[in-house]
């Protein structure tokens, strides 16, 4: 029922031309976050909470352009927000990537 982008608007990889009008046309909800990914920002993570704060996970689609934000800013919300502990949480993570710079730091809140 809801999709959030987190690739900023300039990011044309793997974007959809009018994504928010054919997904709103279907029904669903579209939310964009557009996380800079030299400076992932706490209001960044907040926005992201607000949005799928009452969300059913199945009916919920997170995507960027390649799935590094996605994946940090779901770790974050799972170990942060749900309490599952980072053991969990940080398989699927690396299953993406495994954060270095700002984004090792991001992850951690």
């Amino acid at each position: 029922t809801m999709v959030i982008n987190l690739a900023p608007k300039s990011v044309l990889e793997n974007a959809v031309i009018n994504e928010r009008d054919i997904l709103e046309g279907l029904g669903l909800e579209y939310v964009h976050i557009p996380v800079d990914f030299k400076d992932p920002t706490e209001a960044d993570f907040e926005r992201f909470c607000e949005a799928i704060r009452g969300q059913d996970s199945a009916s919920l689609w997170v995507h960027c352009a390649a799935n590094m934000r996605v994946s940090a800013f779901t770790y974050r919300y799972r170990t942060q927000v749900l309490g599952e502990i980072p053991e969990t949480a940080v398989r699927d993570l690396h299953q993406i990537w495994e954060p270095v710079g700002v984004w090792k730091t991001f992850i951690t809140g």
